[in-house]
């Protein structure tokens, strides 16, 4: 790989990362208000489990403090995060009428 682009791979990955937090605080927000799906809880337990996951994995590999930063982590932590983002479109769909259960 040329550093060049492994170098891109890290300022987007680090712009990311940023952006995150307002969506991250949101959702912590919409929580307080007491968002529940009552017969899906599992739903919101596991989207929070990969969405928890992904956020330390962000910001380890952001932060450059986990000495074993290799791919195969980095894959973990693509899944955790696509997880997340899977079983949050899922809820969406079903809280605003999108998907019906």
């Amino acid at each position: 790989m040329k550093k060049k682009s492994l170098k891109l791979h890290a300022q987007v990955a680090e712009i990311a990362f940023i952006l995150l937090f307002p969506s991250v605080f949101y959702m912590l927000y919409s929580a307080g208000l007491g968002l529940n799906l009552p017969f899906l809880n599992w739903l919101l337990f596991f989207h929070k489990l990969f969405g928890i996951l992904a956020l330390g994995f962000g910001l380890l590999f952001v932060s450059n403090r986990w000495r074993w930063k290799g791919k195969k982590y980095m894959v973990l932590g693509f899944f955790c995060w696509f997880g997340a983002f899977v079983l949050g479109s899922l809820i969406y769909m079903l809280l605003y009428g999108l998907l019906l259960l």
